[in-house]
Protein backbone atom coordinates (compact mmCIF):
# COMPACT_ATOMS: atom_id res chain seq x y z
CA UNK A 1 0.00 0.00 0.00
CA UNK A 2 2.93 2.35 0.58
CA UNK A 3 4.01 1.81 -3.03
CA UNK A 4 0.51 2.59 -4.27
CA UNK A 5 0.26 5.71 -2.09
CA UNK A 6 3.49 7.12 -3.53
CA UNK A 7 2.38 6.42 -7.10
CA UNK A 8 -1.24 7.51 -6.61
CA UNK A 9 -0.93 11.05 -8.03
CA UNK A 10 0.72 9.64 -11.17
CA UNK A 11 -1.94 6.91 -11.50
CA UNK A 12 -4.63 9.57 -11.07
CA UNK A 13 -3.18 11.79 -13.80
CA UNK A 14 -2.40 9.05 -16.35
CA UNK A 15 -5.77 7.31 -16.04
CA UNK A 16 -7.71 10.59 -15.81
CA UNK A 17 -9.21 9.85 -12.39
CA UNK A 18 -10.87 12.39 -10.15
CA UNK A 19 -9.41 12.99 -6.69
CA UNK A 20 -12.23 10.97 -5.11
CA UNK A 21 -11.86 8.09 -7.58
CA UNK A 22 -8.13 8.07 -6.92
CA UNK A 23 -8.90 7.51 -3.24
CA UNK A 24 -10.98 4.51 -4.30
CA UNK A 25 -7.82 2.95 -5.75
CA UNK A 26 -6.88 2.54 -2.09
CA UNK A 27 -10.35 2.00 -0.71
CA UNK A 28 -11.39 -0.72 -3.16
CA UNK A 29 -8.52 -2.77 -1.76
CA UNK A 30 -9.33 -1.89 1.85
CA UNK A 31 -13.05 -2.61 1.44
CA UNK A 32 -12.47 -6.06 -0.08
CA UNK A 33 -9.98 -6.79 2.69
CA UNK A 34 -12.51 -5.77 5.35
CA UNK A 35 -15.36 -7.82 3.83
CA UNK A 36 -13.42 -11.04 3.30
CA UNK A 37 -10.82 -11.07 6.09
CA UNK A 38 -13.03 -13.00 8.51
CA UNK A 39 -13.84 -15.53 5.79
CA UNK A 40 -10.15 -15.91 4.93
CA UNK A 41 -9.24 -16.79 8.48
CA UNK A 42 -12.19 -19.13 8.94
CA UNK A 43 -11.55 -21.00 5.69
CA UNK A 44 -7.94 -21.48 6.74
CA UNK A 45 -9.18 -23.24 9.88
CA UNK A 46 -11.53 -25.42 7.83
CA UNK A 47 -9.49 -26.54 4.81
CA UNK A 48 -5.93 -26.01 6.00
CA UNK A 49 -3.69 -23.00 6.43
CA UNK A 50 -1.22 -23.82 3.66
CA UNK A 51 -3.85 -24.63 1.05
CA UNK A 52 -5.78 -21.45 1.79
CA UNK A 53 -2.57 -19.41 1.90
CA UNK A 54 -1.68 -20.61 -1.61
CA UNK A 55 -5.14 -19.64 -2.84
CA UNK A 56 -4.61 -16.18 -1.36
CA UNK A 57 -1.27 -15.80 -3.12
CA UNK A 58 -2.84 -16.81 -6.45
CA UNK A 59 -5.67 -14.27 -6.01
CA UNK A 60 -3.24 -11.45 -5.18
CA UNK A 61 -1.13 -12.29 -8.24
CA UNK A 62 -4.22 -12.14 -10.48
CA UNK A 63 -5.17 -8.77 -8.97
CA UNK A 64 -1.61 -7.45 -9.33
CA UNK A 65 -1.46 -8.37 -13.02
CA UNK A 66 -4.86 -6.76 -13.57
CA UNK A 67 -3.88 -3.55 -11.79
CA UNK A 68 -0.61 -3.32 -13.67
CA UNK A 69 -2.41 -3.64 -17.02
CA UNK A 70 -5.30 -1.32 -16.10
CA UNK A 71 -6.46 1.09 -18.79
CA UNK A 72 -9.26 2.89 -17.00
CA UNK A 73 -11.19 3.60 -13.82
CA UNK A 74 -13.38 0.48 -13.61
CA UNK A 75 -10.49 -1.79 -14.55
CA UNK A 76 -8.08 -0.63 -11.87
CA UNK A 77 -10.75 -0.51 -9.16
CA UNK A 78 -11.84 -4.08 -9.94
CA UNK A 79 -8.23 -5.28 -9.94
CA UNK A 80 -7.56 -3.58 -6.63
CA UNK A 81 -10.64 -5.26 -5.14
CA UNK A 82 -9.27 -8.63 -6.27
CA UNK A 83 -5.95 -7.79 -4.62
CA UNK A 84 -7.80 -6.92 -1.43
CA UNK A 85 -9.73 -10.20 -1.48
CA UNK A 86 -6.45 -12.10 -1.78
CA UNK A 87 -4.89 -10.06 1.01
CA UNK A 88 -7.94 -10.90 3.15
CA UNK A 89 -6.75 -14.50 3.00
CA UNK A 90 -3.05 -13.84 3.55
CA UNK A 91 -3.47 -11.32 6.36
CA UNK A 92 -5.21 -13.41 9.03
CA UNK A 93 -3.43 -16.62 8.03
CA UNK A 94 -0.06 -14.91 8.29
CA UNK A 95 -0.80 -14.00 11.91
CA UNK A 96 -2.31 -17.39 12.67
CA UNK A 97 0.59 -19.33 11.15
CA UNK A 98 3.12 -17.18 13.02
CA UNK A 99 1.26 -17.85 16.26
CA UNK A 100 1.20 -21.60 15.59
CA UNK A 101 4.91 -21.71 14.75
CA UNK A 102 6.03 -20.19 18.08
CA UNK A 103 5.38 -21.24 21.67
CA UNK A 104 3.52 -19.00 24.12
CA UNK A 105 6.77 -17.69 25.60
CA UNK A 106 8.23 -16.81 22.20
CA UNK A 107 5.13 -15.64 20.37
CA UNK A 108 5.70 -11.93 20.97
CA UNK A 109 9.23 -12.14 19.59
CA UNK A 110 8.05 -14.25 16.65
CA UNK A 111 5.38 -11.74 15.70
CA UNK A 112 7.88 -8.90 16.18
CA UNK A 113 10.39 -10.60 13.86
CA UNK A 114 7.66 -10.97 11.26
CA UNK A 115 6.88 -7.30 11.82
CA UNK A 116 10.51 -6.33 11.27
CA UNK A 117 10.61 -8.25 7.99
CA UNK A 118 7.47 -6.38 6.99
CA UNK A 119 9.09 -3.13 8.11
CA UNK A 120 12.17 -3.76 5.96
CA UNK A 121 9.91 -4.15 2.94
CA UNK A 122 7.90 -1.11 4.00
CA UNK A 123 11.09 0.89 4.53
CA UNK A 124 12.20 0.25 0.97
CA UNK A 125 8.62 0.58 -0.35
CA UNK A 126 8.42 4.39 -0.64
CA UNK A 127 11.81 4.61 -2.32
CA UNK A 128 11.15 1.68 -4.65
CA UNK A 129 7.66 2.98 -5.47
CA UNK A 130 9.00 6.43 -6.28
CA UNK A 131 11.90 5.03 -8.29
CA UNK A 132 9.69 2.73 -10.36
CA UNK A 133 7.16 5.51 -10.97
CA UNK A 134 9.82 8.02 -12.02
CA UNK A 135 12.16 5.75 -13.98
CA UNK A 136 9.90 3.04 -15.41
CA UNK A 137 6.12 3.26 -14.88
CA UNK A 138 3.63 3.18 -12.04
CA UNK A 139 2.50 -0.17 -13.43
CA UNK A 140 5.65 -1.82 -12.10
CA UNK A 141 4.61 -1.19 -8.50
CA UNK A 142 2.05 -3.97 -9.09
CA UNK A 143 4.25 -6.24 -11.19
CA UNK A 144 7.05 -6.21 -8.59
CA UNK A 145 4.76 -8.09 -6.20
CA UNK A 146 4.65 -11.18 -8.36
CA UNK A 147 8.18 -12.62 -7.91
CA UNK A 148 8.00 -11.88 -4.17
CA UNK A 149 4.69 -13.75 -3.86
CA UNK A 150 6.06 -16.70 -5.81
CA UNK A 151 9.10 -16.82 -3.49
CA UNK A 152 6.80 -16.82 -0.44
CA UNK A 153 4.75 -19.65 -1.95
CA UNK A 154 7.89 -21.74 -2.45
CA UNK A 155 9.06 -21.14 1.14
CA UNK A 156 5.68 -21.94 2.68
CA UNK A 157 5.34 -25.09 0.58
CA UNK A 158 8.73 -26.32 1.73
CA UNK A 159 8.67 -25.30 5.39
CA UNK A 160 5.09 -25.30 6.70
CA UNK A 161 3.82 -28.25 8.68
CA UNK A 162 0.05 -28.25 9.12
CA UNK A 163 -1.10 -28.78 12.74
CA UNK A 164 -3.50 -31.58 13.46
CA UNK A 165 -7.17 -30.68 13.28
CA UNK A 166 -10.06 -32.30 15.05
CA UNK A 167 -12.04 -35.00 13.27
CA UNK A 168 -15.34 -33.16 13.68
CA UNK A 169 -16.57 -31.60 10.43
CA UNK A 170 -17.08 -27.87 10.66
CA UNK A 171 -19.25 -25.71 8.42
CA UNK A 172 -18.74 -22.28 6.87
CA UNK A 173 -21.13 -19.46 7.79
CA UNK A 174 -21.91 -18.18 4.28
CA UNK A 175 -25.00 -16.32 5.44
CA UNK A 176 -22.91 -14.39 7.96
CA UNK A 177 -20.47 -13.38 5.21
CA UNK A 178 -23.30 -12.02 3.03
CA UNK A 179 -24.82 -10.01 5.88
CA UNK A 180 -21.37 -8.70 6.85
CA UNK A 181 -20.91 -7.44 3.29
CA UNK A 182 -24.28 -5.66 3.45
CA UNK A 183 -23.01 -3.91 6.59
CA UNK A 184 -19.53 -2.90 5.36
CA UNK A 185 -20.11 -1.98 1.70
CA UNK A 186 -22.85 0.65 2.27
CA UNK A 187 -20.96 2.00 5.29
CA UNK A 188 -17.71 2.60 3.39
CA UNK A 189 -19.50 3.83 0.26
CA UNK A 190 -21.58 6.30 2.27
CA UNK A 191 -18.58 7.64 4.20
CA UNK A 192 -16.47 7.97 1.05
CA UNK A 193 -19.13 9.67 -1.06
CA UNK A 194 -20.54 11.95 1.64
CA UNK A 195 -18.12 14.84 0.89
CA UNK A 196 -19.36 14.80 -2.73
CA UNK A 197 -23.04 13.97 -2.30
CA UNK A 198 -23.43 15.83 1.00
CA UNK A 199 -23.79 14.36 4.50
CA UNK A 200 -27.51 15.13 4.50
CA UNK A 201 -28.19 13.75 1.03
CA UNK A 202 -30.80 11.04 0.61
CA UNK A 203 -28.30 8.61 -0.91
CA UNK A 204 -25.81 8.89 1.96
CA UNK A 205 -28.52 8.62 4.63
CA UNK A 206 -30.01 5.55 2.95
CA UNK A 207 -26.59 3.88 2.70
CA UNK A 208 -25.82 4.52 6.36
CA UNK A 209 -29.30 3.35 7.39
CA UNK A 210 -28.89 0.15 5.35
CA UNK A 211 -25.53 -0.41 7.02
CA UNK A 212 -27.07 0.01 10.47
CA UNK A 213 -29.86 -2.47 9.72
CA UNK A 214 -27.34 -4.96 8.31
CA UNK A 215 -25.18 -4.64 11.43
CA UNK A 216 -28.16 -5.53 13.62
CA UNK A 217 -28.96 -8.43 11.28
CA UNK A 218 -25.34 -9.64 11.42
CA UNK A 219 -25.33 -9.67 15.23
CA UNK A 220 -28.67 -11.48 15.25
CA UNK A 221 -27.41 -14.04 12.71
CA UNK A 222 -24.10 -14.75 14.40
CA UNK A 223 -25.75 -15.38 17.76
CA UNK A 224 -27.94 -18.09 16.25
CA UNK A 225 -25.37 -19.98 14.17
CA UNK A 226 -23.63 -22.98 15.70
CA UNK A 227 -20.31 -22.11 14.03
CA UNK A 228 -20.41 -18.36 13.29
CA UNK A 229 -18.10 -16.45 10.99
CA UNK A 230 -17.14 -14.24 13.95
CA UNK A 231 -17.34 -15.42 17.54
CA UNK A 232 -19.01 -12.32 19.02
CA UNK A 233 -18.72 -13.76 22.51
CA UNK A 234 -15.00 -12.93 22.34
CA UNK A 235 -15.97 -9.27 22.64
CA UNK A 236 -16.85 -9.90 26.29
CA UNK A 237 -13.13 -10.34 26.99
CA UNK A 238 -11.41 -7.03 27.85
CA UNK A 239 -8.09 -8.23 26.39
CA UNK A 240 -9.68 -8.89 23.01
CA UNK A 241 -11.45 -5.52 22.97
CA UNK A 242 -8.37 -3.61 24.11
CA UNK A 243 -6.08 -5.33 21.64
CA UNK A 244 -8.45 -4.67 18.76
CA UNK A 245 -8.85 -1.02 19.69
CA UNK A 246 -5.05 -0.61 19.82
CA UNK A 247 -4.72 -2.41 16.49
CA UNK A 248 -7.43 -0.19 14.99
CA UNK A 249 -5.58 2.91 16.19
CA UNK A 250 -2.32 1.76 14.61
CA UNK A 251 -3.97 0.90 11.28
CA UNK A 252 -5.97 4.15 11.23
CA UNK A 253 -2.81 6.17 11.80
CA UNK A 254 -1.05 4.28 9.00
CA UNK A 255 -3.65 5.54 6.52
CA UNK A 256 -3.35 9.08 7.87
CA UNK A 257 0.45 9.20 7.85
CA UNK A 258 1.59 6.90 5.04
CA UNK A 259 -1.17 7.34 2.45
CA UNK A 260 -2.11 10.97 2.94
CA UNK A 261 1.48 11.84 3.84
CA UNK A 262 2.70 10.64 0.45
CA UNK A 263 -0.07 12.59 -1.28
CA UNK A 264 0.70 15.72 0.76
CA UNK A 265 4.39 15.66 -0.14
CA UNK A 266 3.58 15.53 -3.84
CA UNK A 267 0.43 17.66 -4.13
CA UNK A 268 1.28 20.38 -1.59
CA UNK A 269 5.10 20.37 -1.35
CA UNK A 270 5.65 19.62 -5.04
CA UNK A 271 8.00 16.66 -4.58
CA UNK A 272 8.43 14.06 -7.32
CA UNK A 273 7.33 10.47 -6.57
CA UNK A 274 10.97 9.49 -6.01
CA UNK A 275 11.65 12.37 -3.59
CA UNK A 276 8.35 11.80 -1.80
CA UNK A 277 9.16 8.12 -1.39
CA UNK A 278 12.59 8.98 -0.04
CA UNK A 279 11.11 11.51 2.38
CA UNK A 280 8.63 8.92 3.67
CA UNK A 281 11.52 6.68 4.75
CA UNK A 282 11.51 8.75 7.94
CA UNK A 283 8.26 7.04 8.93
CA UNK A 284 9.22 3.42 8.31
CA UNK A 285 12.96 3.10 8.99
CA UNK A 286 12.36 3.70 12.76
CA UNK A 287 10.22 0.53 12.77
CA UNK A 288 13.48 -1.39 12.62
CA UNK A 289 14.57 0.17 15.91
CA UNK A 290 11.54 -0.74 18.01
CA UNK A 291 10.34 -3.75 16.00
CA UNK A 292 12.12 -6.65 17.74
CA UNK A 293 12.37 -4.63 20.95
CA UNK A 294 8.59 -4.47 21.17
CA UNK A 295 8.39 -8.26 20.93
CA UNK A 296 10.99 -8.78 23.66
CA UNK A 297 9.13 -6.37 25.95
CA UNK A 298 5.86 -8.18 25.26
CA UNK A 299 7.34 -11.60 26.09
CA UNK A 300 8.89 -10.25 29.29
CA UNK A 301 6.24 -7.89 30.66
CA UNK A 302 3.09 -8.79 28.73
CA UNK A 303 1.35 -6.68 26.07
CA UNK A 304 -0.18 -4.00 28.32
CA UNK A 305 2.94 -1.91 29.11
CA UNK A 306 4.40 -1.64 25.58
CA UNK A 307 0.96 -1.01 24.11
CA UNK A 308 0.24 1.88 26.49
CA UNK A 309 3.70 3.37 25.85
CA UNK A 310 3.18 3.03 22.11
CA UNK A 311 -0.27 4.63 22.19
CA UNK A 312 1.08 7.57 24.21
CA UNK A 313 3.92 8.11 21.72
CA UNK A 314 1.48 7.73 18.83
CA UNK A 315 -0.74 10.48 20.27
CA UNK A 316 2.23 12.85 20.65
CA UNK A 317 3.45 12.17 17.11
CA UNK A 318 0.03 12.72 15.53
CA UNK A 319 -0.50 15.89 17.58
CA UNK A 320 2.86 17.20 16.33
CA UNK A 321 1.90 16.47 12.72
CA UNK A 322 -1.52 18.10 13.17
CA UNK A 323 0.03 21.30 14.52
CA UNK A 324 2.87 21.60 11.99
CA UNK A 325 1.22 20.41 8.77
CA UNK A 326 -0.22 23.84 7.95
CA UNK A 327 3.31 25.29 7.73
CA UNK A 328 3.93 23.01 4.73
CA UNK A 329 7.53 22.34 5.76
CA UNK A 330 8.93 18.81 5.61
CA UNK A 331 11.58 19.58 8.22
CA UNK A 332 8.94 20.71 10.71
CA UNK A 333 7.02 17.48 10.08
CA UNK A 334 10.12 15.30 10.40
CA UNK A 335 10.22 14.89 14.24
CA UNK A 336 6.58 13.79 14.23
CA UNK A 337 7.18 11.34 11.40
CA UNK A 338 10.17 9.77 13.16
CA UNK A 339 8.35 9.48 16.50
CA UNK A 340 5.36 7.93 14.73
CA UNK A 341 7.64 5.32 13.16
CA UNK A 342 9.15 4.50 16.55
CA UNK A 343 5.73 4.26 18.23
CA UNK A 344 3.90 2.09 15.72
CA UNK A 345 5.53 -1.31 16.51
CA UNK A 346 4.93 -0.72 20.22
CA UNK A 347 1.20 -0.59 19.50
CA UNK A 348 0.94 -3.06 16.64
CA UNK A 349 3.07 -6.04 17.78
CA UNK A 350 1.84 -6.35 21.40
CA UNK A 351 -1.79 -5.96 20.25
CA UNK A 352 -1.44 -8.77 17.70
CA UNK A 353 0.31 -10.96 20.28
CA UNK A 354 -2.46 -10.34 22.82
Amino acid sequence: EVLVAVALPTIRDELGLTQLTAQWVLNAYALALAVFVAAGGRLGDLIGHRRMFMIGIAVVIVGSVGAGLAQGEAWILAARAVQGAGAAILYPLGFAMTGIAFSDRERGTGIAVAGVISAVLAATGPFVGGLLTDVASWRWIFFVNIPLLIAVAVIVTAAWREPERGSARASFDGRGLVVLAFFLVPLVLGLMQAPVWGWGSTAVLLLLALSGVALAAFIWTERRVAEPLLELGQLRRPTVVGANLAYFASQFSKIAVLVFGALFLQDRLGLSPLLAGTAMLATVVPWLVTGVWSGLLTDRYGPRLPTLAGVAALVVSLAWLAVTVSAESYFLLLPGLILWGLALPLVFNPAVTA
